[in-house]
């Protein structure tokens, strides 16, 4: 059968298509997939697609366990307020001046503390990453930086590790 897809899911999800297997981003709308019967029946029992005349206009699910914040007031154009607004929250902003720059600095700090501010393991010796085998340790970096594994082919343990650390 051929039908409209959308995955509805916070994450990738993937569908075993007639033409093979198929991953689809977070929200990504496919207007025209075959499936087989059987397919259908257990994609669309997982929850994470929505088939048909819905898939266009279904919308992607936040990730269990969001809550959805109340919408912000608009941040103030006043230099001295932004300033205190990022001290109050704890955002650094950098070497923002501009009421444009402070907000903007504002914004990317809400957001990445809306996203659980998520960062780099520590470095230093004994964490996972140091006693990874070296290829496990090629495909998180290529699955970090979503470049291919064969990019990492011939790139050394150290520099592995900067990457897979965000320290290069």
């Amino acid at each position: 059968m051929k039908t409209s897809v959308r995955n509805t899911a916070p994450g990738i999800r993937g569908l075993n298509t007639v033409q093979g297997y198929r991953d689809l981003a977070p929200g990504e709308f496919v207007e025209s997939v075959e499936l087989t019967d059987d397919e259908h029946k257990n994609a669309e029992s997982t929850g994470y697609f929505v088939f048909g005349k819905g898939a266009k206009t279904a919308e992607t699910a936040a990730p269990p366990g969001t809550v959805t914040p109340p919408a912000a007031e608009p941040l103030p154009a006043n230099v001295p307020k932004l300033k205190k607004i990022a001290r109050d929250e704890g955002i650094d902003v950098g070497d923002a001046k501009s009421a444009a720059e402070l907000t903007a600095a504002i914004e990317a700090g809400r957001a990445a503390k809306a996203a659980g501010g998520l960062t780099p393991p520590p470095p230093g010796p004994g964490d996972d990453l140091d006693n990874m085998a070296d290829d496990d340790l090629r495909n998180t970096v290529a699955a970090l930086t979503g470049k291919p594994v064969a990019d990492y082919a011939n790139t050394d343990r150290d520099e592995l590790l900067k990457l897979a650390r965000g320290e290069s």
